[in-house]
């Protein structure tokens, strides 16, 4: 009983740094629309269903290189209030211009992953934008990568991050992630 709890008690301490992260490279143009910008986009999704991506495109129209990131939150589909567990969207909002026109008006995008259930593994198909008029859809211009560790080089990081970015320090120089220095914690055991 003993082992049983201090299993448990040690599984709960250590469960909150044994969440995920699953990072994803796409490109993609919009089809049918005047639009023939090729977004280039960096998706960090969260094993709890949140993250963030950047996206990275040339503006035709300021010519400025662009770098925008949004907020990211899963959310799986709905259709006549039934959800189909197959098919889920990650729902992008708040976007921020971090390099370029800082009033550029950026839509958030939405990025459809459906389950293949060959692999029991839910995989990117499509990739939709409502913009001020309708919803527009976009195709991939190449298939979307599940990127590796070693995919995470830091000329690749640097395409959308700036080497004084919290990410690119933690992904390629190790920085911890800490925003202040951690306080040492305390376990006690309480046996009754």
């Amino acid at each position: 009983m003993k082992a049983l709890l201090l299993a448990l008690l040690f599984g709960l301490c250590f469960s909150q740094w044994a969440s995920g992260q699953s990072i994803f490279y796409m490109q993609y143009r919009f089809k049918g629309i005047e639009d023939t910008t090729l977004y280039h986009v960096f998706l960090v999704h969260n094993d709890d269903g949140t993250g963030f991506y950047r996206v990275r495109f040339y503006d035709d129209e300021t010519k400025d290189d662009m770098v925008v990131e949004l907020d990211m939150k899963e959310m799986y589909f709905v259709s006549k209030g039934v959800t189909d567990s197959t098919k889920l969207y990650f729902k992008g909002s708040n976007p921020r211009v971090i390099y370029g026109d800082k009033t550029y008006k950026y839509y958030p995008e939405r990025f459809w992953f459906k389950l293949d259930p060959n692999t029991d593994t839910f995989e990117p198909w499509a990739v939709t934008s409502p913009d001020e008029e309708k919803t527009v859809t976009g195709r991939f211009t190449e298939k979307p990568v599940l990127l590796e560790s070693a995919d995470l080089t830091p000329d690749f990081i640097a395409e959308f991050f700036n080497e004084k970015d919290q990410f690119y320090q933690t992904m390629v120089v190790g920085t911890p992630r800490h925003l202040s220095k951690p306080k040492p914690t305390k376990l006690h055991l309480v046996i009754v």
